[in-house]
């Protein structure tokens, strides 16, 4: 189950720009596990599905049973971008280059929309 929390916005702080407006937390072991499998391209629209892990670490995701794609961001616990794949395709596999503490999943072509960069900052409120 998905920890929700509505009316939660992501920001950039480094830019100063919104980049989406309600947020789900992912924190038990069956919602990370869960995660957007199974379900339809509406639930990332506008929205964003935050991993949160104890530290940082190598994070590897996949996207078995997800059939849309999204762009994933990796911060590490200063929350700050250290990687980010765009453009992750269904049934596919990635594993962040550098260690994060957090993974956000949101709707496909967000991270070019909003020119995110490495180093930039990302906060939810």
């Amino acid at each position: 189950m998905l920890e929700k929390y509505c009316l939660i916005m992501l920001i950039n702080c480094s830019k100063n720009i919104k980049l989406v407006r309600s947020v789900n937390l992912c924190v038990s072991p069956f919602s990370k596990l869960l995660g957007l499998m199974f379900s339809t391209k509406n639930k990332i629209f506008n929205s964003a599905l935050i991993f949160i892990f104890k530290k940082n670490m190598r994070l590897d995701f996949h996207m078995f049973f997800v059939f849309y794609s999204i762009d994933i961001i990796f911060l590490n616990d200063l929350y700050r971008v250290v990687d980010f794949k765009k453009n992750f395709k269904p049934f596919t596999l990635f594993t962040a280059k550098k260690p994060a503490k957090f993974a956000i999943e949101v709707e496909k072509g967000t991270i070019s929309s909003l020119n995110l960069s490495r180093g930039d900052v990302i906060k939810w409120k």
